[in-house]
């Protein structure tokens, strides 16, 4: 690489074409399939700004950001739990090698446990499944392997009756309902159960899915305020996590404006004489880009316009050649009485606020704080993981963009460099990410002219570049 260094020319870095992965609309988790036990080398998060219903005066809706109570980001795997987890508290629990297989065995002894409580998505089915061995001194029909309770009070045993040989067993809780722990019941049954530890698995869903190791979760919490900012995350904020430079960003893109009833308001004269209430205006900044997507704590959202204003009903409107604000308010006759009105919505704790785009982002480089450092840290396991976004108001209050490693999307990159029929250097060997665009500089060697100044493409497979040179005595300048 020093070679290009020389001429100030690199290889563009990649720009992650393949194994794109974005949220849907109204989703908050993303599946990471054959993942690698890589980091994830870039993750973006970009909030939402919410107002449930119309806000008027007299019944203001506060606009709520996505993480008004904070928020995490959440990678775990495929499977959900380990069989030490599910099992250890049993009675009679001991783990030992047995059959050739590293096992746990508990005894069916009078046992009642919840062992894993809570932490279950509602109205959301669950599989168990492992390789189990049976030994029942009593001969009895059922091994209880565990017990499922939900949250209405009901239960799910889940079973087996084969004795004296490993099977294959699966259970999946019930359909409608909401899980809210794993344990057991009271079962006198003189049973000793062996559970395959590398075999045992929870996943979400109905299918058994093909084993996987256990993941531990990685859990990031995202405060309120992000950093030493002030502000949450809005609709036109995101957190930028890039693990390609190790930086991570926050792009402030919102600006919130709270009305005290001291600012520079007038009483439009064009607009007050026509019948439909009075316009009260005012300019806040000249630092939006989009005017007319704000968000009002007190009044419904428009935009204003020399050809509608006539029509328009909306209560906030705005121009879109000089960034003014326009309140229209019923009842309220003069600047005076907007101003009071202003100022004793503040008093009350329930200002009237404007939420805004900015023309211009601001960023901050949040790399070397705690939450920088901690996203930086997010790497996935082998096999399938899942990233999701807890927290927010709603299910798809946060957009997450990401890109995953994965072993199929690598090639090489193979760079040549030849006089005639003959290399004149070692050639230079890079595993790139496939379908990244790459730009090559011909660097200088001594003793030869360079023939191709540079060459670029994008590295759908193994590609291999050859930079021609003539020797001096020969070459064409």
């Amino acid at each position: 690489m020093r070679y290009f260094d020389k001429n100030r020319r690199r290889l563009i870095k990649p720009q992650y074409i393949r194994g794109l992965k974005k949220t849907e609309a109204g989703t908050s988790k993303l599946m990471l399939e054959n993942a690698v036990k890589a980091h994830i080398p870039y993750l973006e998060i970009v909030g939402k700004t919410v107002q449930d219903g119309t806000p008027t005066p007299e019944t203001p809706i506060p606009i709520q950001n996505a993480n008004d109570n904070g928020m995490s980001v959440v990678l775990h795997g495929t499977n959900l739990a380990t069989a030490y987890q599910i099992f250890a508290d049993r009675n009679k629990y001991t783990e030992l090698e047995f059959d050739g297989r590293e096992c746990i065995c508990y005894q069916c002894d009078k046992a009642t446990e919840k062992v894993i409580v809570g932490g279950f998505k509602e109205n959301t089915q669950y599989t168990l499944s492992c390789d189990a061995y049976v030994i029942d001194a009593r001969g009895s029909d059922r091994a209880y392997l565990s017990v499922i309770y939900y949250t209405d009070g009901t239960t799910s045993a889940w079973y087996t009756d084969k004795r004296n040989v490993w099977t294959k067993s699966s259970f999946t809780t019930e359909s409608g309902k909401t899980v809210q722990a794993i344990g057991m019941k009271s079962w006198a049954f003189k049973t000793d159960i062996y559970i395959d530890v590398n075999t045992f698995q929870i996943n979400e869903g109905t299918q058994v899915l093909p084993y996987e190791s256990y993941f531990e979760p990685k859990i990031i919490e995202i405060p309120t305020s992000v950093g030493t900012l002030t502000t949450e995350l809005t609709e036109y904020d995101k957190l930028t996590v890039d693990r390609l430079n190790n930086k991570v960003v926050y792009t402030k893109g919102s600006h919130t404006y709270e009305y005290k009833g001291t600012e520079n308001i007038t009483l439009d004269p064009w607009s007050s004489g026509l019948g439909y209430g009075n316009y009260y205006r005012t300019s806040i900044t000249t630092a939006f880009d989009l005017p007319d997507v704000i968000a009002c704590t007190h009044f419904k959202k428009g935009r204003w316009t020399q050809s509608t204003i006539m029509i328009t009903q909306t209560n906030v409107v705005c121009s879109a050649s000089n960034y003014l604000f326009f309140f229209k308010t019923d009842g309220v006759q003069t600047v005076e009485d907007f101003k009071a009105f202003l100022q004793e919505q503040y008093a009350n704790g329930t200002p009237v606020t404007l939420v805004c785009q900015r023309r211009n982002p601001i960023e901050h480089d949040i790399t070397n704080t705690d939450l920088g450092q901690a996203l930086l840290s997010i790497a996935t396991g082998q096999g399938t993981n899942y990233l999701e976004i807890v927290g927010g108001l709603e299910t798809g209050a946060l957009n997450v963009t990401y890109y995953s490693e994965s072993e199929e999307d690598k090639v090489n990159l193979t760079i040549k460099y030849t006089c005639g029929d003959r290399e004149i250097k070692e050639p230079w060997v890079q595993e790139i990410r496939k379908g990244s665009k790459y730009l090559i500089a011909s660097p200088h060697i001594d003793g030869y002219t360079r023939i191709s100044s540079e060459v670029y493409g994008v590295a759908d497979e193994s590609t291999t570049i050859e930079l021609i040179y003539k020797e001096e005595e020969d070459a064409t300048v």
